[in-house]
């Protein structure tokens, strides 16, 4: 998901954050100009959320969408990206 996010938008800024938990939740913010999304997944589990412009200061809301596999997150974040 990175690279493909990369290799189409090279401008964006992009931070992976492993979880400290092995069963824990994977976290890739990206950047692009004043819109920031959030994706996280788990390895053991097929399911992707992804929010744009989420709140800094409440963790606990639900992704604005949820995805079955990294190819439709995938999808949903350049698409995201693109409508700038």
């Amino acid at each position: 998901m990175l690279s493909e996010i990369v290799d189409t938008f090279p401008e964006v800024a992009t931070t992976l954050r492993r979880p400290r938990d092995p069963m824990g939740l994977w976290l890739l913010d990206v950047q692009q100009a004043d819109l920031f999304i959030a994706i996280h997944w788990s390895p053991h589990r097929d399911m992707f959320g992804v929010t744009a412009n989420p709140d800094p200061d409440n963790f606990d809301t639900r992704p604005d969408d949820s995805f079955a596999s990294r190819k439709a997150a995938t999808v949903r974040v350049l698409d995201l990206l693109g409508r700038r």
